[in-house]
């Protein structure tokens, strides 16, 4: 029997879309007008930027998930020119 390898513990616990992220609630908050914009279907042109470790990749996959908008991930690191 084989089994597949699973995603790693962070990517499984990500959230999957805005009302699941824990913080940064001034910025995405239900009340502020990105988190309305993005509900509507309306993704502004955005660069996410801070120290490792904060949540900017999290970020961006919630509002991929509350978008339904194709979404399309890349890591400027591994990507390459």
């Amino acid at each position: 029997m084989t089994t597949l390898p699973q995603q790693p513990l962070a990517f499984r616990m990500r959230p999957r879309n805005l009302d699941e992220v824990v913080g940064h609630q001034d910025i995405i908050g239900p009340k502020t007008n990105l988190y309305k914009m993005i509900q509507k279907g309306h993704v502004p042109s955005m660069l996410l930027y801070g120290e490792p470790g904060i949540g900017k990749t999290s970020i961006a996959f919630a509002i991929a998930g509350s978008s339904n908008l194709p979404f399309f991930a890349l890591n400027a690191t591994r990507a390459g020119k």
